[in-house]
């Protein structure tokens, strides 16, 4: 009764909110505003959504993929919540850096250290920035930048969370949506991602809901996500299948766009419920005294770990005051519910060069 109230309250502000999305990106597609086309190929990550789709997995297994292609891949990403906004090349030994560059970027660079990663809200000085600097660069995977319509792209990747409500495909502030459906029709490629925890019916329903604004030529795939391995947070090397772990009670942190996946994710793996959560909103910049009180916590109800993302991690590794020896890092790995897939997606993925 009180959301079929605050729907209508919602609904001219959705009006708004369509409105001005469909104006600018009509003026885009009758170039009325320009677009600037980058020296190098660039492939777009984004969502039609607000968060929590699984990008940083997804651009993380693209640079690594092109790797394996043999090509050198840079990142570039907003850096959301950094201190400075002016383009600047990622320097994961920089003090604080996961206030200095973002939490994501820092986190794609101390995984793929041989790819450069670039910061700024301006995607277009970054890939400038690139082109002066990086001369065996061979393409660029822009994070979050559907919408980022400035830009030129070769490849629109954009996901989907299969796990989320159908209603979160409704225009903000109804749902979730940044754009309306029929922006789908820019899209290239569609990740379906976490599809490991959706039914069979709820694919159903998402596919009938956006096949009708999807082109004949976008290939879909179907993306599994889930937490596999732990490691010490002050010892990467060490890592321990979440399964195997020996420990009775572990308690979760973290300030990703949604927790509650981390959370179910987890507990699918180890097979047993978590004793305690310490989630925060989306990006947030943590203090020292939020980790200590978290870790307190466990002590004094002998909780043998405290799990955060990688995200997490980059962030609260800083905190020197605080014995972080009980925590301990989980990430997302990303793999294809069809097992052809890889090798499709690599054949599109050539096709920009």
């Amino acid at each position: 009764m009180l959301w079929s109230f605050l729907k209508w309250l919602f609904l001219p502000l959705a009006a708004v909110f369509w409105l001005v999305t469909k104006l600018r990106n009509t003026l885009y597609d009758y170039e009325i505003l320009k677009s600037y086309k980058p020296d190098h190929p660039l492939v777009s990550v984004g969502n039609l959504t607000l968060g929590g789709t699984g990008k940083s997995p997804v651009v993380h297994y693209l640079v690594q993929r092109m790797m394996f292609l043999q090509k050198k891949a840079a990142v570039i990403s907003r850096g959301y919540k950094r201190e400075n906004q002016y383009a600047d090349i990622v320097n994961t030994k920089t003090e604080n850096a996961g206030r200095v560059y973002g939490d994501e970027p820092i986190m794609l660079a101390m995984k793929n250290p041989e790819s450069p990663v670039v910061v700024s809200a301006n995607r277009v000085a970054s890939t400038k920035l690139i082109k002066e600097k990086f001369e065996d660069v061979d393409v660029i995977i822009s994070d979050d930048s559907f919408q980022h319509r400035k830009i030129q792209r070769n490849l629109d990747i954009v996901l989907i969370d299969a796990s989320q409500p159908l209603s979160d495909l409704m225009l903000f502030p109804l749902g979730r949506a940044r754009e309306c459906l029929d922006s789908l029709k820019r899209a290239d490629v569609l990740f379906l991602t976490k599809v490991n925890f959706s039914s069979r019916e709820k694919r159903e329903q998402i596919d009938k809901k956006i096949k009708p604004y999807l082109r004949d030529d976008v290939s879909v795939f179907f993306v599994k996500m889930e937490n596999q391995e732990v490691y010490p947070l002050l010892d990467s090397t060490k890592k321990e299948k979440i399964f195997k772990m020996n420990c009775k009670k572990v308690a979760l942190l973290c300030g990703i766009a949604n927790p509650h996946f981390f959370k179910s994710s987890f507990e699918q793996k180890w097979g047993e419920k978590v004793s305690k959560t310490f989630f925060y909103p989306d990006h947030h910049v943590y203090n020292e005294d939020e980790v200590a009180q978290a870790l307190l916590y466990c002590k004094q109800h002998k909780i043998d770990r405290l799990i955060v993302t990688e995200k997490d991690a980059v962030k609260i590794s800083e905190f020197k005051g605080c014995d972080l020896e009980k925590v301990w890092v989980a990430g997302f790995d990303l793999s294809f519910e069809n097992s052809c897939d890889e090798r499709k997606l690599d054949e599109i993925l050539l096709s920009v060069f």
